[in-house]
């Protein structure tokens, strides 16, 4: 029997498939959750907040790095930039993404 799949272990998932065809499409990590449609952060190692924008150009960065390195006989694997754990921010003060700025505001807003 295969233990219950985290949050975490999607993520990795994902970022092993990176580099397989994608049929000519963009590769993006979910922006938003289904059903609900609330908007899908990811946390670094570094405990960043990425949006779902940077987060998916941090994975290909890294790749594209890593690869680059590979041929050059470096082997680089510094995993805190990468989204390590997806969450929807519920309730409290908006959030600023790491990489762009932007504000990402949580569901229902800050408490009262």
């Amino acid at each position: 029997m295969r233990p219950q799949e985290t949050a975490r272990d999607r993520v990795y998932s994902m970022v092993a498939q990176w580099g397989t065809k994608s049929g000519g499409r963009k590769k993006e990590l979910p922006f938003y959750a289904f059903p609900g449609g609330y908007a899908i952060l990811y946390l670094t190692g570094d405990n960043d907040t990425l949006c779902a924008f940077c987060a998916s150009q941090s994975i290909t960065d890294f790749l594209e790095t890593r690869r680059d390195c590979a041929l050059e006989g470096h082997l680089w694997d510094y995993y805190a930039d990468l989204p390590q754990y997806p969450y929807i921010h519920w309730e409290g003060h908006p959030k600023f993404c790491a990489e762009c700025g932007n504000e990402l505001p949580s569901e229902y807003g800050p408490p009262d």
